[in-house]
């Protein structure tokens, strides 16, 4: 039996969808590189259920060095 598809979507504090993605990897990496200094939530969305995998600010000091 297969998982059912996820969809991982990055939200901001005021509920709107910045980005959504495939793999929770690719929201990860999207969260650190596009949106430092912004509390957001990382949702793991299936059709049966709704998880929430992050929550937090990616702060600048943390940027991967090579971007």
């Amino acid at each position: 039996m297969s998982r059912p598809k996820a969809k991982y979507e990055i939200i901001d504090d005021k509920g709107f969808v910045l980005s959504a993605h495939r793999t929770r990897q690719a929201a990860v990496d999207t969260w650190r590189t596009d949106h430092i200094g912004m509390p957001v939530t990382i949702w793991r969305r299936t059709n049966n259920a709704t998880v929430k995998i992050v929550e937090g600010t990616w702060h600048e000091a943390q940027r991967p060095y090579n971007k």
